[in-house]
């Protein structure tokens, strides 16, 4: 999904302002710490922003005489499966750019109807999972497919500020957590970046700002381009989803891919009135990738992570249990040791 991700954002880069700004874009998502660290995870909420970014391909390829849009329905519907946080951000990217798209003629009533019977065909076992656990409904069986009702409190109810006692106070609190992640370019978990390349080099967030703010259509949309707010929408609702939890550089990794776009924007605007400007960018990124690979390929980093996920516990304990039938027993001063258990001791459910 990573190296797919490079064609996709071409496409769509190249479909909002041409091939010089394509190529840029690309460049950036490949050298990118937080896409590489992304991608070489295999945490499933990383699927997420692939799903997202081929939807919003297929979208920007949407006119009245094709059925782009019945593509990119089916990948936002899967958004939905990739990671919770979807739940929030495409409802509210689809109702910011539906309209736009009805309204610009960039796509008839029968493509985005049956666009959307396809999307919420897909999204029904979600939806009825999220049901029946905020309902506190009992298991539905539906032939071949159970929708559960969880054990415990899901976890979108217990971090999203819509069901807690104060919800105005917390997204605030959550807006300022949000503002010193993206600020910062991390998070305090060493595993979602590579201290001190951030997820985009660490000072480029006041780029992604300013190029965030040339997309916001000042006049009618008539006389902007329509794909200027389609990269505002994702911006826009990858931030509600920071409002309405706390984030982390997992929990918003929606916002990262329009980021880069946002400061590729802005260097384009540059390159036209100042020449050396993309040569000195591309040379400056280049330098802080090569510095990048030497600190994440390297011990110190290989040795904090080792740490952090247990390195050697599974051939330990796997000696462990050949050596001796009797009771062994773990610490808890480390972090979900039973995974380790199950995984080699092969318990039955």
């Amino acid at each position: 999904s990573g190296i797919l991700s490079l064609p996709l954002i071409f496409i769509a880069s190249k479909r909002l302002l041409g091939r010089k700004f394509a190529l840029i874009a690309m460049f950036f998502l490949a050298i990118s710490p937080w896409h590489i660290v992304n991608t070489r995870w295999a945490v499933e909420s990383n699927i997420m922003p692939f799903f997202f970014l081929a939807g919003f391909t297929a979208l920007l390829m949407s006119n009245p005489k094709n059925w782009w849009f019945l593509v990119s329905s089916v990948f936002f519907a899967l958004c939905l499966y990739g990671y919770g946080t979807a739940y929030v951000g495409v409802p509210v990217f689809l109702l910011l750019v539906i309209p736009v798209l009805v309204y610009s003629k960039r796509m008839s009533v029968l493509q985005t109807v049956t666009g959307l019977i396809v999307f919420s065909l897909i999204a029904v076992p979600i939806v009825l999972f999220i049901a029946v656990n905020t309902l506190h409904l009992d298991t539905l069986r539906l032939g071949l497919v159970t929708i559960p009702r969880l054990p415990v409190e899901a976890r979108y109810e217990t971090m999203a500020a819509v069901f807690g006692e104060n919800p105005l106070k917390a997204m605030g609190e959550n807006a300022a957590i949000m503002f010193r992640v993206l600020w910062a370019q991390e998070d305090g978990f060493p595993w979602n970046f590579v201290a001190p390349f951030g997820y985009f080099y660490k000072f480029t967030f006041p780029l992604a700002a300013v190029g965030f703010f040339l997309t916001i259509p000042f006049k009618r949309l008539r006389e902007n381009r329509v794909e200027h707010w389609f990269l505002f929408s994702w911006v826009a609702a990858s931030l509600v989803i920071g409002f309405l939890h706390p984030v982390n550089l997992t929990r918003i990794n929606l916002i990262f891919s329009p980021l880069l776009l946002c400061i590729a924007i802005l260097i384009v605007k540059l390159d036209k009135h100042a020449s050396l400007i993309l040569p000195i960018t591309l040379l400056v990124f280049s330098v802080g990738f090569i510095r990048f690979n030497q600190a994440y390929h390297g011990d110190d980093y290989r040795r904090r992570t080792s740490g952090i996920f247990n390195d050697g516990i599974i051939p330990a304990i796997e000696y462990a249990s050949e050596k001796s039938e009797a009771l062994i027993c773990f610490t808890e001063q480390r972090y979900s040791l039973y995974i380790y258990v199950l995984l080699t001791q092969r318990v039955h459910p």
